[in-house]
C-alpha cells in the first residue's frame, strides 16, 4: 500500500471501511510509521494511534479473536516508538 499522489478533492466521499477491509489491509502495520512519522499537525496522533489500535481490535472480534492482531500491532507500534517507552506505555494504556 501507498498513499495516493495527492488528497482527494474537497466533495469527494470518503466512507469508513468495514471489518473484513480493516482485517485484509491490516496486517503487517506498516502503515503505523506513516502516521508515527509523518503526522498532521492538525491531528492528535497519539489520540489517532488509539482509535486505530481499538478497531483493529473490533474488526477481528474483540474478544473473540481480536487479542492477538491487537498484540502484533502493538510490537509494530513499539518498534516505531522504541525509543520513547513513555509515549508508548500512554498509547497502549488507552486501548482498552
Amino acid at each position: 500500500q501507498t498513499l495516493p499522489p495527492q488528497a482527494p478533492d474537497i466533495h469527494d466521499f470518503v466512507a469508513p471501511c468495514t471489518d473484513e477491509q480493516i482485517r485484509t489491509l491490516g496486517a503487517p502495520y506498516d502503515f503505523l510509521r506513516t502516521l508515527v512519522e509523518h503526522p498532521d499537525p492538525d491531528v492528535p496522533v497519539d489520540d489517532l494511534l488509539v482509535a486505530v489500535l481499538r478497531r483493529i481490535y473490533a474488526a477481528h472480534g474483540g474478544e473473540r479473536g481480536g487479542r492477538e492482531p491487537l498484540v502484533q500491532a502493538g510490537r509494530a507500534l513499539s518498534r516505531l516508538l522504541d525509543d520513547d517507552h513513555e509515549r508508548l506505555q500512554s498509547i497502549l494504556r488507552r486501548v482498552l
